[in-house]
């Protein structure tokens, strides 16, 4: 088995505060040490973009906004225009949290809609889409994969600690 360097290893790493509470102190902190290691980005909430932007300045790090975050569960239109707005403040990546009550609920056109809708808003700029694993069988999985594939996006398995850990039959 081929074993992968560090420093080829943090290409892939999206390092992320996401927490509501995030300092200036620790936003510069984790774009210090993205800088450090060679991360690909650090990940941030969409009104951490403009300051963690000015940390990094030139570097190759990319900043990274989630919109939509944590629940998915805004407008589609909200999502686009945080999108926009994110990206316009120095996003270089975005990571949208997939509406998971439409996916459930079988709502298949409102989900590829509300990814599209967004994908539009990001231009050029890569999108990715979070699954809130946690909360989907594994039908939802493969269909929420269908979507994402079908409209060209990347995936992100994600288990992001504000949603309750249950499962549903």
């Amino acid at each position: 088995m081929n074993s992968l360097p560090p420093a080829a290893l943090a290409k892939y790493i999206d390092h992320t505060l996401l927490a509501a509470d995030a300092s200036r102190e620790q936003i510069r902190t984790l774009c210090e040490e993205a800088r450090e290691h060679g991360f690909y980005s650090v990940c941030v909430n969409s009104g951490q973009v403009p300051y963690a932007a000015s940390c990094l300045g030139d570097n190759s790090v990319v900043v990274c906004a989630v919109v939509g975050f944590p629940l998915g569960a805004g407008l589609s239109d909200t999502k686009a225009f945080e999108a926009q707005q994110a990206i316009a403040a120095g996003a270089g990546e975005i990571d949208m949290v997939l509406n998971i009550g439409w996916l459930k609920d079988g709502l298949l056109d409102a989900v590829r809609e509300d990814i599209a809708q967004v994908h539009k808003a990001c231009g050029a700029v890569p999108l990715k889409v979070i699954l809130e694993t946690c909360l989907l069988d594994d039908a939802q999985k493969v269909q929420a994969c269908e979507i994402c594939r079908d409209l060209g996006r990347g995936l992100r398995q994600d288990l992001n600690r504000v949603q309750p850990r249950r499962r549903y039959a």
